[in-house]
């Protein structure tokens, strides 16, 4: 196959934009970013809004850019989305850049988004950020020297940025280089990162107007590899060792990269944008400031009532930690009209809040225990009742000093009294006034608990906001969510609508000097676990939301709430669901044992036929087994589970244990050259020949529920039809396979093994054993008729009118249903007129698919009802996965999908875990089904794709296509977007990379000339594919291509995959072909 290359073309996104003027000259600090495609930042990650959004801080910061595809191609400039538009890259505000040249990204942004709204949001000023990326490429590119045209790029960008800076009379210097490169580094690239980087930043200091102090800031790449390693540690060790280059690691943002596994998705952006801020305080090039903080709310902002000092003692911490100054001039000042935490009869006042980094924590506030919203903005009188306990008295309009006369209203509107009260005891109240230059208003579940309606309470926040901006035009506000309690999912549904009032209320009352955000302080946070009276967060809860708070503020990091990450795309053959499999040579290979087997003793392992291994007891009276506990066995043998191994014996003259731990107890089988038993054939001793030269295959299934298990032999039920209880009360883990003891039992035993295997999942007899169901399924209503087909089918039939269906809520599905999961069944239909239902619950929704005889869908079709023959006499294969981090799930049919691409959203809301396949109707849908089931696997693991699922029916799996073009239907399997003359069929069949040019499939030849031969190299093989090399004397014209013995088809190892061959005669031509497995 060809070398590829990709021709992408050049599209503009305008956004009309007013240029920034001012009235009067400001001087500016400027950082500049550049670097290769996650600085450029694609937008291609298949999520449902893939655009930056909007924050208040956006149209204060001045940003300009230029980014480029190649050394001649622009993919587009600022100066563009002005009105009118200009031919530079002048300046206009934070936003998101011209796309439309990379497949599926018809937008820019990447880390100077997060890295503008942080520092603004910290209370930095007068910035500005200048852009200059591109795609993929090496260091080389940045390299001075070698004429790379990136550092041009950069020269000229920030050129034409400052002009337009200094046309409006105002001044700058600038400070920092924000770099995130070094994915497409090649190994000389690699060794030479650190220096380079170095070498760019003396230079931009020297060519760069008013940059002699800049500083380099390296965000560290995530992706793994030879060469990404050796960047990373380059980058690493040269900011160690240069005072003015720091360097910042985000090797656990692979958890966010897009599918694509190289690209950063919204999250993984925004944290490496915070992180680029982090980095720029940490350094000094610009502060903190915060100036008169005020924390306003209720209990769970004053603390108190216990050793409980509030969330505010740990963003304290944070604050002290970051080393911002405890002064309002440099830094922050905490102010309010109470001091401390709210005290009781028997005390409660005296927290613990020990010093942080030299400063100390000043308990200063508006947190006010038990208040509501509206008696702070005095809608409502204060009762005079909860003035005492160091509550404080007043309103917001007496703590800001507006209220003229200092008075407020007790007991009821009309009745002032002064402020502070001299008649009021107990408040904690100075009457110290303040105007605040930040707010973080907490507060409302007070209200929510007396009834007042979600809008009201929104309401009165909004009064709160005015009356804060009316202290001062310039205030920051940051609006807190309200935190769930553990008093009933009613009063946490109407936490969630306040919540959700807050992000319209915020953009609303933001002004042109006055920017309000909303801090996702609920996110995460479990009432359950974080509080200590199911109200008020205990010391766990107080640090989580502190430090989200802390996260809002810009202080730290914002920390990821322990929910659901979005997981990338993933295929799992049918097989492989829920299961691990070990072939005979993943057990022992090449002279030692593998992927956590062990063994004890000596059981002499050799290889046999095709990948089968063969064990062998010496014969010497002493235990010699092998091992698989710490293959994973020991993570799920405590659960429902089965076990299957094949085996055939060659010798077995004193028996053979399967010896299978569940962690409390151990079941142990016995088997012998004539028979097969529980041991001491307690419960279970059935006689067939053991030794008849032939594989048999043994499994195992176990129920907890029950405390006990099933045995087959050749899908022959050996054990009773209840099953057999554990063989011994014993706290073991263990697999073991072959002789456990120091006497005779097991000497001599010679067994070859075609493979072990364990999984989750039920064949129909593991359902049902043909006298009763088993393994936690069990026959709802009592109305199945079910009976044993095909050795280990299933047949269900509901024979009356009457709800009839097989429910296996008790079985390991309550235990995995709540994230992640695939379900699958392979089901004939002979009836199924009236429908049958596959029902399946995550403890919050349920879906709900239909099976009839002409058609599959959602139940009432609102999400997808697709037409083909359910009864045609055939199984097919249902597949459902459903994606907790998005909320929707997907259904195929043989591999065939039959949702849309996005997936559809659950069906109802439940609380329950169930899964149902029959008739859960009095109606008459169900009636009648007559259904067989081969099996029911499930997977917690992900939503995984069909292997070679393929929505768009072109020959490119949906993997392939997601991973490439960012969507499942990204590409066309004819399209040659790369021009090579291959189109994107070839690159599939060939595993190469369609969007790289240096992605080929090339053959490079060597001869030995003493011995005639002739190697050839595939360099770069893929481990998917398989590659024969054949050859022929004229090309395959009369004498056709031919496999050349022994060299293929050969797997590739992922490396220079060789091949080898002497040729004879005068000429020989060879060629490579590569094919799927």
């Amino acid at each position: 196959m060809n070398r590829i290359s990709r021709i992408l073309a050049l599209t503009a996104c305008t956004t009309l934009a007013a240029p920034l003027t001012s009235a009067y000259a400001e001087h500016y600090k400027l950082f500049v970013l550049t670097g290769q495609s996650n600085s450029l930042g694609t937008t291609n990650g298949g999520e449902s809004d893939p655009s930056s959004g909007s924050d208040p801080a956006d149209s204060h910061i001045k940003f300009a850019w230029r980014n480029v595809q190649n050394a001649t191609t622009t993919i587009g400039h600022s100066g563009q989305t002005l009105d009118p538009a200009t031919t530079t890259a002048d300046f206009t505000t934070l936003q998101d850049q011209q796309g439309g040249v990379y497949g599926g990204s018809a937008t820019h942004w990447g880390p100077e988004i997060s890295f503008g709204r942080n520092l603004f949001k910290a209370g930095v000023r007068n910035f500005g950020i200048i852009k200059a990326s591109r795609g993929g490429g090496g260091n080389t590119f940045w390299d001075k020297s070698a004429g790379g045209h990136m550092y041009t790029d950069v020269v000229d960008t920030v050129t034409e940025a400052t002009a337009d800076l200094t046309a409006d009379g105002h001044t700058f210097e600038i400070v920092g280089l924000l770099y995130f490169q070094g994915e497409s580094n090649t190994a000389a690239e690699a060794s030479v990162a650190g220096s380079r980087f170095k070498t760019l930043v003396d230079n931009l200091r020297s060519d760069l107007p008013n940059a002699a102090s800049l500083h380099g800031l390296i965000g560290g790449i995530a992706k793994s590899g030879s060469e990404e390693d050796t960047t990373r540690a380059q980058h690493a060790a040269i900011a160690a060792s240069t005072s003015y280059i720091s360097y910042f690691d985000n090797v656990d943002q692979t958890a966010n990269y897009s599918p694509d596994g190289l690209h950063f998705n919204k999250q993984g952006k925004l944290t490496i944008g915070q992180r680029f801020a982090n980095a720029a305080f940490d350094a000094g090039i610009v502060s903190r400031h915060y100036g008169r903080l005020v924390f306003i709310g209720d209990s769970i902002t004053q603390g108190g009532n216990g050793d409980h000092p509030s969330y505010r003692y740990q963003v304290f911490k944070n604050l002290a930690n970051a080393n911002v100054p405890a002064d309002a001039a440099t830094g922050y000042q905490f102010v309010g009209s109470v001091t401390g935490a709210h005290t009781t009869a028997s005390g409660g006042g005296n927290v613990t809040t020990p010093d942080v980094n030299g400063q100390s924590f000043s308990n200063v506030h508006e947190g006010h225990y038990g208040w509501r919203v509206s008696w702070e903005v005095g809608r409502v009188a204060l009762p005079a009742g909860r003035r005492s306990g160091n509550r404080g008295e007043g309103t917001l309009l007496n703590w800001t000093g507006q209220a003229n006369p200092q008075e407020y209203d007790l007991d009821s509107i009309g009745n002032k009294v002064p402020y502070p009260d001299p008649a009021a005891s107990d408040t904690g109240n100075t009457g110290t006034t303040y105007t605040p230059d930040t707010a973080v208003i907490k507060i409302g579940i007070n209200d929510i608990a007396d009834g007042v309606a979600v809008t009201q309470i929104r309401d009165d926040i909004g009064t709160m906001i005015d009356q804060l901006q009316a202290a001062n035009a310039n205030v920051r506000i940051f609006l807190s969510q309200v935190l769930y309690i553990n008093k009933g999912a009613a009063l946490n549904a109407k936490v969630d609508e306040l919540n959700a009032l807050l992000p319209s209320l915020a953009a609303d009352k933001t002004t042109s000097t006055s920017p309000i955000w909303v801090i996702e302080t609920n996110t995460g946070f479990n009432p359950v676990t974080q509080t200590f009276d199911q109200v008020h967060p205990n010391a766990d809860g107080e640090a989580y939301v502190g430090n989200r708070i802390s996260g809002g503020l810009a202080l730290i990091e914002m920390p990821v709430p322990g929910g659901v990450t979005a997981l990338p795309l993933q295929e799992k053959d049918s097989n492989d669901l829920g299961s691990a499999k070990f072939e005979g040579t993943d057990i022992w290979n090449t002279g030692s044992f593998a992927t956590g087997w062990i063994s004890n003793g000596n059981p002499g392992a050799t290889a046999a036929d095709d990948n089968d291994i063969r064990i062998t007891h010496p014969g010497d009276a002493i235990a010699h087994w092998i091992e698989g506990t710490n293959t994973g066995w020991s993570d799920i043998n405590d659960g429902i589970w089965t076990w299957e191994a094949r085996f055939k014996f060659d010798a077995l003259p004193n028996g053979f244990i399967v010896w299978l731990g569940t962690g409390e107890d151990a079941i142990f089988i016995e088997l012998y050259a004539d028979r097969t038993q529980d041991t001491g054939g307690q419960s279970f001793n059935v006689a067939h020949n053991n030794t008849d030269g032939q594989f048999h295959t043994f499994r195992v299934t176990h129920d907890p529920n029950t405390n006990r298990y099933h045995v087959w032999r050749d899908d022959v039920q050996l054990t009773p039809a209840g099953g057999a209880p554990y063989d011994g009360p014993t706290d073991d883990e263990r697999m073991i396979l072959g002789d456990f003891t120091g006497s005779s039992f097991g000497d001599g035993y010679s067994v070859t093994v075609d493979y072990v295997m364990y999984r989750g999942g039920y064949e129909g007899n593991e359902i049902h054993n043909g006298t009763s169901f088993i393994n936690s399924w069990t026959n709802a209503q009592n109305a199945l008729t079910a009976t044993i087909v095909n050795s280990t089918d299933l047949q269900l039939v509901n024979p009356g009118s009457g709800p009839a269906w097989l429910e296996g809520e008790n079985t390991d599905w309550a235990t995995k249903n709540d994230s992640y999961w695939t379900w699958e069944s392979r089901i004939k239909c002979d009836n199924v007129a009236n429908g049958f239902i596959i029902w399946l619950e995550t403890g919050a929704k349920a879906i709900q698919v239909a099976l009839f005889p002409d058609r599959t869908e959602d139940l009432g079709a609102n999400s997808f009802s697709i037409s083909h023959n359910n009864v045609d006499g055939e199984f097919h294969t249902f597949r459902i996965g459903y994606d907790a981090a998005r909320e929707v799930y997907h259904v195929w049919r043989d591999g065939e999908r039959l949702t849309n691409t996005q997936g559809a959203t659950p069906d109802a809301n439940v609380l329950t875990q169930r899964m149902i396949l029959g008739d859960y109707t009095t109606g008459p849908f169900g009636n009648n089904f007559d259904v067989t089931i081969d099996y029911i696997r499930t997977d917690s693991g992900n939503s995984y794709l069909p292997l070679t699922a393929d929505a768009d029916k072109d020959g490119l799996p949906d993997l392939w296509e997601d991973r490439y073009y960012g969507s499942l239907t990204g590409a066309s399997a004819t399209a040659d977007d790369d021009a090579d003359g291959r189109n994107n069929l070839d690159e599939y069949t060939a595993d190469t990379n369609p969007t790289d040019s240096n992605s080929t499939l090339t053959v490079t030849s060597t001869v030995n000339s003493a011995e005639g031969t002739w190697n050839l190299t595939v360099p770069k093989s893929s481990t998917a594919r398989r590659y024969t090399l054949k050859k022929s004397v004229d090309l395959g014209i009369a004498d056709p291509w031919a496999a050349v013995p022994g060299q293929g088809p050969i797997t590739g190892n992922g490396s220079n995959l060789v091949f080898q061959d002497t040729p004879t005669g005068n000429r020989t031509f060879y060629k490579v072909e590569v094919s799927h497995p």
